[in-house]
């Protein structure tokens, strides 16, 4: 009697673990196959990045441009319009990971590069407070840009305590937990349709709490600035800095623009923005140029931007 009662119990225990297991192989193959036909950021992220991947070495006489960056990059350049103005001297790609910072980046190209992809060039745009961060957007980059050991030596380097690199770890397996926090997004906004206006109105304007130094720009951005071309030019690619062109301008900008350039990787020729015939008597664009936020283009502003970027990156490469 007891041993048929403990071959029930494990017959139960041996059904409870196969539907758990069912459970999560069903959640990850969601989030993988699932996740971007009802997520258009995420579907455009994975869109890019398998594009980013597909570039390998360029054949003789082909020249790749691999636009990277955040949202400002995202909302800044019109990429149709700017692959239709290089055509056909040069391929111009795109990977757009929105809230990222530096490190996201260096370790991103770390492995696109180690994956075997050598574009001409790389364009990257990052504010200075971004250039400066000290942190990643966390398991979402782990999925989509670094490789395990990456992954690893980052969150050493961002000075995270174990169990979130242990959690980035998972996330660079994981769709589902790479891609949680995105999932969590999508459903509330299928729930709640205007879930992002509502949240912009509920959430107070965002204010620095800390202030960027001229020597902070010059020491620890000159030293990442350096240190991400150093990673390019060790795979024979060149780096262009872009910086952002906001609505009302910042000393920080023109400060990490001479950085830049000091160390080769911008040009005065690449400081476009839409004509001083727009700008008013305080030097300040249109508002029908930018979103809400001052920073962020808008449909027009990245047309005017694009159409003047173009013929400047030709130029400088």
């Amino acid at each position: 009697m007891a041993e048929e009662t403990e071959n029930h119990w494990r017959l139960h225990i041996f059904a409870l673990l196969a539907v758990c297991a069912a459970v999560a192989l069903a959640v990850e193959l969601g989030a993988r196959w699932v996740m971007p036909r009802i997520s258009k950021i995420d579907s455009r992220t994975l869109t890019e990045q398998l594009a980013a991947n597909k570039i390998g070495t360029p054949a003789a006489g082909e020249k790749t441009l691999l636009i990277i960056g955040n949202s400002l990059m995202r909302s800044g350049i019109n990429i149709p319009q700017l692959q239709q103005a290089m055509r056909p001297r040069w391929q111009v790609r795109r990977l757009i990971v929105e809230n990222t910072d530096y490190l996201d980046w260096y370790y991103g190209l770390r492995k696109l590069f180690a994956d075997g992809n050598r574009p001409t060039a790389v364009a990257l745009m990052l504010t200075p407070r971004q250039l400066l961060a000290g942190g990643v957007r966390g398991e979402y980059t782990s999925y989509y840009l670094f490789s395990a050991a990456d992954t690893l030596r980052v969150g050493v380097r961002a000075h995270y305590h174990p169990t979130q690199i242990s959690s980035m770890l998972v996330g660079h397996y994981s769709a589902y937990y790479g891609k949680r926090i995105e999932i969590r997004k999508v459903a509330f906004q299928k729930v709640v349709p205007d879930a992002v206006a509502l949240v912009s109105m509920l959430m107070p304007e965002a204010v620095a709490k800390d202030v960027i130094t001229p020597a902070q720009i010059d020491e620890l951005g000159g030293a990442r600035l350096a240190e991400i071309k150093a990673l390019c030019s060790a795979f024979h690619v060149r780096l262009v800095f872009l910086v952002p062109t906001p609505q009302h301008g910042a000393p920080a900008l023109d400060r990490v623009a001479a950085v830049a350039e000091r160390l080769g990787l911008a040009s005065e020729r690449l400081a476009v923005g839409f004509g001083e015939a727009n700008r008013d008597r305080d030097g300040i664009w249109p508002d029908k140029f930018f979103d809400t936020d001052h920073w962020h283009f808008s449909e027009e502003g990245a047309a005017a931007y694009t159409a003047r970027l173009a013929p400047a990156l030709e130029a400088v490469l």
